[in-house]
């Protein structure tokens, strides 16, 4: 009986087992059924050894982009709908230096037909950047990459595969995968160099007749059920100048057939409205003023909603040669966003403070740039007169340049040059300003007379004072004082006469000052302004006067 009855638990174990498989394999609506395959290409066509391709060790680094149509894949077999695992390329040459560092493969859904232009398309990392060796395989057969993360295809949408990897050693032969055909127009494109760092971020810049064959491992989900997730909003860009396009999509929602999509907008992130036709999984739209979006997926009446995204409207300017006076926006090489600069420009800007009394600030969020032949050097002020605060041809993300105290104007100018040759995706930097600032004197420019003669005890010496607050100077306001050392010696002193409105100047006039006697005398302005907020301007720089006996002296400004 024992026996029998451990026996049974046993059978009991095992179809318990069997039921709760068949309940996870069949019934998980997360479940995928077994792997398709969906290839586009066929053929011997091939790319040459040093061409640019997905396996390109011509270069240390290399970016590249191609598309694959919707068209192209729905003759492939691919369904709406199929989650994408792996890919393959049917690699016709091998690459001799082995490992291809940091391989990464980026996927996203694009509106674009070919590769006639950089594709900005929000990215989803599929593949991490790991090392990848090439194997070669013969026609009709491909060497599959398999994903980190999964790639689920909306069934309307192109895909776009763009691939980085570096730094390849230069050995050859250098890599070669099989084409779709003999020439495509605008089938692939790509930027590449030697020694340059990661291209992940660089706008591709070159076209391609060419386009590789493509193998994609996919699986189809079951139907959905339940309430689906909405995942989170993703945007190709966040930041956009008013009226351009952009797309949106959604990451980590639910992906399953059954699903139907309602793209809402909202000017607050609270009261929410349909988009007139917007019921694909992404959507591409324009917008004139900054507004929030989200994506309701519904499953049988079911619906979740995507996290709510602020894309913000904003003025966008591009390098040229002029000015602009604003306090936001952001400012672009003179590609705009998503472009590239021009060979041999020498383009000067200014930007100017949309506030009295306000700094202007940049922050860079991206700079790529020739680092051996292009440059880039900012100004302190409204002009190249202004003091330098570098030359650059690299930052780092997130570098900001403030206009200081000290500049009155509250400005930035901007100097670029290019040469000849290549060109790269430029820059883009938010515009702001700081707070203006209220009270605040500045004091420049002493004058003292020239030539002057020894002995001579009533000596005029004059100072510019300068309103740098926007709030008014009252008479009286702004005590001066004049201090002579050196050969001579002394103090003197002095208010402002009358207000002074923002950006007012006034002559201080020292007078009886006292320079008799022959040789060096250093002269300094400090100012005392109640409630100065940038007291690194209330002293002016020295200037020396230099006895020469007695026909006088010279006055030399330091």
């Amino acid at each position: 009986m024992t026996a029998f009855i451990g026996a049974d638990r046993r059978n009991t174990l095992l179809w318990g087992i069997k039921l709760l498989l068949f309940i996870l394999i069949y019934c998980n609506p997360n479940f995928s059924y077994a792997q398709s395959f969906a290839t586009i290409g066929t053929g011997t066509t091939a790319t040459t050894s040093t061409g640019s391709d997905p396996i390109d060790g011509y270069f240390n680094f290399f970016r590249y982009q191609v598309i694959y149509t919707a068209t192209q894949l729905t003759a492939a077999g691919m369904p709406a709908g199929a989650v994408i695992d792996q890919l393959g390329w049917s690699v016709s040459g091998d690459y001799a230096g082995g490992n291809m560092p940091n391989y990464t493969i980026r996927m996203a859904h694009t509106t674009a037909a070919n590769s006639a232009a950089h594709d900005a398309s929000v990215l989803t990392t599929v593949r991490n950047a790991a090392n990848y060796n090439p194997t070669v395989v013969t026609a009709g057969n491909f060497d599959m990459i398999a994903f980190n993360s999964t790639f689920t295809w909306n069934g309307t949408s192109n895909i776009l595969v763009d691939i980085n990897a570096g730094s390849m050693p230069f050995t050859g032969p250098y890599g070669q995968v099989r084409t779709i055909a003999t020439t495509t127009a605008s089938g692939s494109r790509y930027v590449r160099c030697d020694g340059c760092g990661s291209q992940a971020a660089v706008v591709t810049g070159t076209v391609n007749t060419t386009k590789p064959q493509v193998r994609f491992r996919y699986t189809v989900p079951t139907g959905c059920t339940g309430t689906p997730t909405g995942g989170t909003t993703a945007s190709t860009s966040t930041t956009i100048c008013s009226g351009s396009s952009f797309t949106l999509s959604t990451t980590g929602s639910t992906s399953a057939t059954g699903l139907t999509y309602q793209w809402q907008s909202s000017s607050n992130g609270t009261a929410w409205t349909n988009i007139g036709g917007a019921t694909l999984a992404t959507l591409s739209t324009t917008q004139v003023t900054s507004t929030y979006y989200r994506c309701n997926v519904t499953c049988a009446g079911n619906t979740g909603a995507s996290t709510a995204l602020l894309v913000t409207s904003s003025a966008c300017i591009n390098m040229t040669n002029g000015s602009t006076t604003t306090c936001s926006g952001v400012f672009y090489d003179s590609g705009g966003a998503g472009g590239v600069y021009n060979n041999n420009e020498n383009f000067t800007y200014t930007i100017n403070p949309g506030t009295a009394g306000a700094k202007v600030i940049a922050t860079f969020n991206s700079f790529v740039i020739e680092t051996c032949c292009d440059l880039m050097t900012i100004y302190d002020g409204p002009n190249t007169a202004s003091p330098s605060l570098g030359s650059f041809t690299t930052m780092t993300a997130g570098q900001v340049f403030q206009a200081s105290t000290g500049n009155a104007s509250g400005a930035l100018t901007f100097v670029f040059t290019s040469d000849g040759s290549v060109t790269y995706s430029g820059w883009d930097a938010t515009i702001s300003c700081s707070a203006p600032i209220t009270t605040d004197a500045s004091v420049s420019n002493i004058t003292a007379p020239t030539p002057l003669c020894v002995g001579n005890t009533n000596a005029s010496v004059s100072a510019l004072l300068t309103n740098t607050g926007i709030t008014a100077i009252a008479n009286g306001a702004v005590s001066a004082t004049l201090t002579v050392s050196g050969a001579n010696t002394g103090t003197y002193a002095v208010t402002n006469s009358g207000s002074l409105a923002y950006l007012a100047t006034q002559t201080l006039n020292f007078t009886g000052v006292n320079l008799s006697n022959a040789g060096t005398n250093n002269l300094s302005v400090l100012l005392i302004y109640a409630g100065d907020m940038a007291a690194v301007n209330n002293t002016a720089g020295l200037s020396t006067l230099t006895g020469v006996g007695p026909t006088g002296v010279t006055a030399t400004a330091t």
